[in-house]
């Protein structure tokens, strides 16, 4: 029999319908390339396609060595561990269109929806990452060394700032690598001349997602997912300092999008995304908050 002019084929527009694991691949290369946090941390996929509700991370205390005397046995020092604990949680949205609009323009429509629903599960793991570090340093370093307490709209984000975070870290013993901002604080480093932009790095330099620049050593990240609060009747950004191992997030499932005619009277398809994962500070020594207002200028 010939093929009739009927027949359904692969070619037919709607036939991405039935084709999912493409566009759920597709939403997941969004959602990695709008992420600027998960990046700098410890990504862990050990309880993906498995049971449990959490995973534990165990965590050795630091060694320490000592001078031996000859004809004395080294002596056997104590071990011990601690754990991180991180428990898992779905994160998700829908949205629905109707049938006659994706009729209209199935690819632009399915475009937008995964780019829009991508971007918006990397910003809300950013926020709630941001947020976690902000809540769990080791330290906190206030501009120009005030305190909670006293500090004013003259204590502006600065060089002085970094350089004291930065030797705050380094007595923890640990290496400073990354400073993400609020853009308020950013543009004292974009006026400085050892501020070095990132559309100016050589051809064989890797810019990570969000990062603008590199000063003193650090690469630099701007968000306005940096949390604030009010401090003496000003508002303080929260903006941080990180080193290695600064934090962890575990997947349980990554970044999917699915979608479904819920009722044939609907004349409707509805769109959900979601992802299954969990976060926690690993290392509270590699976070120090630097608090202050805006930057110079603003």
């Amino acid at each position: 029999m010939a093929t009739s002019a009927n027949a359904y084929l692969s070619t037919a527009g709607s036939a991405s319908y039935v084709n999912p694991t493409l566009w759920s691949d597709a939403i997941e290369q969004v959602a990695r390339q709008a992420n600027i946090m998960e990046p700098l941390g410890v990504t862990d996929n050990r309880a993906l396609g498995s049971p449990g509700v959490q995973i534990n991370i165990a965590k050795n205390q630091a060694f320490t060595a000592a001078a031996l005397t000859a004809g004395t046995e080294t002596p056997v020092t104590t071990l011990a561990f601690s754990q991180v604990t991180v428990t898992f949680g779905e994160v998700g949205l829908a949205k629905q269109i109707s049938l006659e609009e994706l009729e209209y323009g199935l690819k632009a429509v399915f475009n937008d929806v995964t780019s829009n629903m991508g971007t918006a599960l990397a910003e809300y793991k950013d926020s709630i990452i941001i947020t976690t570090l902000a809540a769990g340093p080791a330290n906190t370093v206030y501009a120009d060394s005030v305190t909670t307490g006293a500090i004013s709209a003259s204590n502006v984000f600065s060089t002085d700032l970094i350089a004291e975070g930065v030797t705050t870290m380094r007595v923890e013993k640990r290496r400073p690598l990354y400073l993400v901002i609020h853009p308020y604080c950013e543009n004292t480093l974009l006026k400085d001349d050892q501020f070095v932009d990132a559309s100016k790095y050589g051809n064989n330099s890797t810019v990570m997602n969000g990062e603008i620049g590199q000063y003193l050593g650090l690469k630099v990240f701007s968000t306005v997912n940096i949390t604030s609060a009010t401090e003496n009747s000003v508002t303080v950004y929260k903006n941080l300092l990180l080193g290695a191992r600064s934090f962890v997030i575990a997947y349980k499932r990554k970044p999917r999008l699915q979608w479904k005619e819920d009722s044939i009277l609907d004349r409707a398809i509805t769109f959900a995304a979601d992802e299954h994962y969990g976060y926690s500070v690993l290392n509270s020594e590699a976070i120090v908050v630097l608090k202050a207002v805006t930057g110079v200028g603003q």
